[in-house]
């Protein structure tokens, strides 16, 4: 397949992001605030790196992939933490890719991020530790 038309959004994708941290690590018991408004010295940063779709023909089904990678820099009076999460998801049909199908492949991508950033134990570690 070749390159194909440009796929857009109804969200900002940083905004998206953002605010499905914040639910996700406030269910876990953190409060985030803005810059501005911290008084705490424990400070977290999200990098969007990437998040691609692309499609593939195979013999008898057409592929849609999303990929992603989110980095998470963290750090606090002392310390300091600094990882990237990747995904890669792939859905196959017989009837090839359709708007609902790309939408649905990339959703699984950055959900896959989203949860693997607010379930990393090594970071709650770090952000709960003294």
């Amino acid at each position: 397949m070749g390159p194909g038309g440009e796929i857009t959004t109804t969200q900002e994708l940083v905004d998206v992001v953002k605010a499905k941290l914040s639910e996700g690590f406030n269910k876990r018991g953190f409060i985030m605030v803005s810059d501005n408004a911290s008084t705490e010295p424990t400070n977290i940063i999200a990098q969007i790196r990437a998040l691609d779709y692309t499609a593939s023909m195979g013999f008898w089904t057409v592929g849609s992939h999303a990929s992603g990678a989110i980095t998470i820099l963290a750090k606090n009076k002392e310390r300091s933490f600094k990882k990237m999460y990747r995904t890669r998801k792939e859905i196959r049909s017989a009837l090839g890719t359709t708007a609902k199908g790309n939408e649905k492949v990339i959703n699984l991508a950055l959900s896959d991020l989203l949860s693997m950033i607010v379930n990393d134990k090594e970071l709650f570690n770090f952000l709960t530790a003294p």
